[in-house]
């Protein structure tokens, strides 16, 4: 079929990929793929979203971004869930800018990311001190009237408090505190105990102000703890 350039549709792709995946021949899989790339041997209604998330299932994250690109060189969109899949992987090998690519022409393809990508991408860009970027994640979000997750919330904190930006830090808490989440008991009193240290020309009033609301919030929490369990 090949010699002939008779072109593969995506279901034969699907299958010849599939069985030398259940043999255990990866390298033989990817070579296939990236022969039918080389050779053009792709028809115009290709649909490679399955093999896409095989690929990152092997570790593969390189065929997956190629066969994407082949999908989309032909004028055909991924699914959403094809793009959570690769933009996750991307940042847990911390290939930030490359996920970021995909999340940016995922928003432009008007596809949605799943909460789990959310969390994902906003961790790895803490964790690789684009802590800005993680707050921005959370921003996007919110203007697009979703919610984030606790756990987005919690990795920017972190990561704020980890810099010694407290302020950002205490903002960003308010901001959780307003969707209704609660923040754990050491990140509270964390900040409890480092805003009351600094000096009133240290922190501005907003923090001031919201140092005030977190003693007030938590002088009566452990009266109320200790008798539960006089009780």
């Amino acid at each position: 079929m090949e010699t002939k350039r008779w072109v593969h549709f995506s279901i034969v792709q699907n299958e010849i990929v599939t069985s030398f995946l259940n043999m255990g021949k990866l390298q033989e899989a990817v070579k296939f793929l990236e022969n039918m790339i080389r050779k053009d041997l792709i028809p115009d209604n290709i649909n490679y979203d399955n093999l896409i998330k095989k690929m990152c299932h092997h570790g593969r994250n390189d065929t997956a971004s190629d066969l994407l690109d082949s999908m989309l060189m032909k004028a055909n969109i991924p699914d959403s869930t094809t793009y959570d899949r690769l933009i996750q992987e991307l940042s847990v090998c911390n290939k930030i800018d490359d996920a970021l690519d995909l999340y940016t022409e995922m928003l432009n393809h008007k596809l949605a990311p799943s909460i789990n990508t959310y969390e994902v991408f906003t961790e790895k860009l803490c964790e690789c001190g684009r802590t800005l970027e993680g707050e921005k994640l959370i921003d996007t979000m919110i203007h697009a009237g979703e919610q984030p997750s606790k756990g987005m919330f919690g990795s920017v904190v972190s990561r704020y408090r980890f810099e010694r930006n407290f302020t950002k830090a205490s903002e960003l808490l308010q901001r959780m505190q307003q969707f209704g989440y609660k923040p754990d008991f050491e990140t509270h009193w964390s900040l409890i105990s480092t805003l009351s240290r600094l000096s009133d020309r240290d922190i501005d009033d907003n923090s001031s102000n919201f140092l005030s609301k977190l003693l007030s919030e938590s002088v009566l929490k452990p009266k109320k703890d200790v008798d539960r369990k006089s009780k």
